[in-house]
């Protein structure tokens, strides 16, 4: 909080975390002097001048969307000058008024109720070719599915950072699971050579993100990223050249070999969806993973898990993120439960018995983790662009 502006105000900056459908915006910065577009940041700040501001109130956005495209959890932040000797709104009223001058433009919620009796046609086996995008690789689109509920969540535009995003999620069997299973299966990606094999590096992190996603928004940063690098090496394993991408150690060979791969920093990038360079990420964001349980698994009963996650994250991810992002991250990991919440949610039974399957399972990871790094530094191809 600082004095400056107009003579005598004071100003208060705020952090604040939104959602929006993106169909009928042309992306959320604002547009100005074009009457035909209108970006989501136009309504934000017409929402904000019933803060009375004796400034105008401006976002600045952590980034930017196209026209058209939807976000869950959108970063921004914004400067409010009060006048002198009134003091400043807390977060909770910014919020409220915000969300209370943007009802007529909220996420619309879905009728639960119907959706749950639609959802029921979707039992049994089907094929799913209807929904196949062109080109895909998939051979055979008949899936079973034996469960599915539809559940209904915040529907909130402008949310705090304790509050989920979604307006309604859709459970079937895959979310049941523990998280042990998730960590064992690790062991399988590693051949008695030591090489890493990428279809079980693959389906590995898949495990993971759906652990992820189960412990709501505040995740969400790392899941999404990682669920695009998954994509783009599913698309390396179905490519032509799918047998050079078999472990970590031939697709370093064949890109490295081939000079397929951006080790000069100073050029322009020519191929940022390499390979290695895909790998590299999913593997800085093991390395976090990695270092967050360990931390659950060594710290005493009343550690905080926001504490934990930050100086994991600080240990890893941070450096390669903004600084906005960094300090978005930073709030929303306050929001997470305790430690033994956070350990019942692995659903491997009790707390205690969570930590027990931590030292069991993590040395899979360890494992894993170690190879892609000594492969990594040996071509010294740690700090790709």
């Amino acid at each position: 909080m600082s004095s400056c502006g107009a003579v005598g105000s004071v100003r208060a900056r705020y952090l604040v975390f939104f959602q929006y459908l993106g169909t009928d915006f042309n992306g959320v910065a604002a547009v100005r002097g074009n009457h035909r577009a209108v970006g989501v940041q136009n309504f934000l700040e017409e929402a904000a001048k019933r803060l009375n501001s004796v400034e105008p109130v401006r976002f600045t956005i952590s980034s930017r969307t196209d026209a058209g495209v939807h976000a869950l959890s959108n970063a921004a932040h914004l400067d409010i000058h009060r006048r002198s000797g009134l003091s400043p709104y807390s977060p909770e009223v910014v919020a409220q008024a915000l969300n209370t001058h943007l009802k007529h433009r909220a996420i619309r919620c879905l009728d639960v109720a119907a959706m749950q009796e639609a959802a029921q046609h979707l039992l049994g086996t089907h094929d799913f070719s209807a929904f196949q995008s062109a080109g895909s690789p998939a051979t055979n689109t008949v899936r079973t599915l034996q469960r599915v509920s539809v559940s209904s969540g915040p529907a909130s535009p402008f949310v705090l950072p304790q509050e989920s995003s979604p307006c309604w999620k859709m459970d079937g069997p895959e979310t049941e699971f523990n998280l042990k299973v998730v960590l064992v299966s690790f062991k399988q990606c590693l051949t008695e050579e030591g090489e890493v094999l990428l279809d079980h590096y693959i389906a590995s992190w898949k495990g993971l993100v759906r652990f992820l996603n189960s412990l709501g928004a505040v995740f969400s940063f790392i899941s999404k990223d990682v669920v695009s690098k998954l994509q783009i090496m599913e698309h390396l394993r179905n490519s032509p050249q799918y047998e050079h991408y078999t472990s970590l150690q031939s697709m370093v060979a064949y890109e490295v070999g081939n000079k397929l791969v951006d080790i000069d920093r100073r050029s322009r990038s020519r191929y940022p969806n390499s390979g290695c360079r895909t790998v590299l990420r999913l593997h800085r964001a093991l390395h976090w993973l990695r270092l967050f349980l360990e931390g659950l698994h060594t710290s005493p009963e009343d550690a905080r898990t926001s504490t934990l996650c930050s100086d994991a994250y600080n240990a890893t991810l941070a450096a390669y993120h903004s600084w906005i992002i960094r300090q978005a991250v930073t709030v929303a990991f306050c929001a997470l439960p305790t430690r033994k919440v956070f350990l019942e949610a692995m659903n491997v039974g009790s707390s205690e018995q969570a930590v027990e399957m931590l030292g069991e399972a993590l040395p899979f990871i360890e494992h894993v983790y170690d190879i892609s790094q000594k492969l990594y530094a040996e071509h010294s191809l740690l700090d790709l662009p």
